[in-house]
């Protein structure tokens, strides 16, 4: 019994000396990188739910703490593998001033640590929560403007046939929808995208949480882009009805952020409520 328990602290001492030396490499090699990518979510709207994805998965891993003493700790040379392919794309990124390559190498050397240090079993135990990082790192903006510019043609023709069909008078112009008494400009803020990126990421951890098979998640994630769509051509429709009946003063900054407050909130509710129908349906 004594022989048992000891294995288990020396384990646990394991843990944790591994532990802190994948925070001591992070540091050393990240700290910059890291701060750079922090700054962005407090200062870019598009991206501030990244400041929760590490929240998100320091508690998923904290609530699965209790077994990670009871788990074998074999280190093994394949996370040598993963650790040179993450730093190889550090010096990619580094080289081109690419921010999401370099940020994108710090998931790959983290996973790469962690096989190194700790061996199989610890790293599939949290494979989930450090995968899950990848969401908190921002798109290029090549890429955000390529995605963007269809997203808001695709909001703008939604709302203004369902404006059409409620007998509202306009014209549309590209991204613009042209009423009796006002314009309304779909800008990138309103194009959907930051609501995709943050419900596709709140989809997967409600696939992880509440599903079992693989279809039924991979189902809940892709519904997170159609839900973003509608509650935001919802929200756009919803704007242009307020600025045609009653002016168009009263769609100003106060309205646009309460409508983006009740957007998300419903966006939320319906994901939840997939969630539920999937997890009640029998296989």
């Amino acid at each position: 019994m004594e022989n048992a328990l000891a294995r288990t602290d020396l384990k646990a001492k394991h843990f944790i000396a591994g532990g802190l030396a994948l925070i001591c490499a992070i540091i050393l090699c990240y700290a910059e990188i890291l701060f750079d990518m922090a700054v962005q979510w407090l200062n870019d709207p598009n991206y501030s739910h990244g400041l929760l994805i590490p929240v998100f998965s320091g508690c998923l891993i904290w609530k699965n703490k209790n077994t990670f003493s009871l788990l074998e700790i074999r280190p093994t040379s394949k996370g040598l593998f993963l650790l040179v392919i993450g730093l190889l794309l550090l010096i990619i990124g580094k080289a081109g001033s690419e921010f999401f390559t370099m940020r994108l190498s710090f998931v790959v050397v983290l996973f790469g640590l962690l096989l190194f240090v700790m061996g199989t079993e610890v790293t599939k135990k949290i494979l989930f929560p450090i995968g899950f990082l990848v969401f908190m790192i921002p798109l290029p903006y090549v890429i955000y403007n390529d995605i963007s510019f269809p997203l808001r043609l695709l909001t703008v023709t939604f709302s203004s046939e369902i404006l059409s069909l409620l007998g509202i008078s306009l014209t549309r112009d590209g991204n613009i929808i042209r009423l009796s008494q006002t314009s309304l400009h779909v800008i990138d803020a309103c194009s959907g995208l930051r609501s995709i990126m943050t419900l596709s990421a709140l989809a997967v951890l409600f696939a992880y949480l509440t599903q079992k098979s693989i279809w039924r998640k991979l189902l809940l994630f892709l519904m997170a882009i159609p839900i973003a769509v509608i509650t935001n051509t919802v929200r756009i429709t919803g704007t242009a009805i307020v600025a045609d009946r009653w002016g168009p003063e009263l769609t100003g900054e106060f309205f646009h952020n309460l409508s983006g407050g009740v957007s998300f909130t419903l966006a939320f509710v319906l994901l939840a409520a997939c969630s539920f129908m999937l997890k009640g349906k029998r296989t």
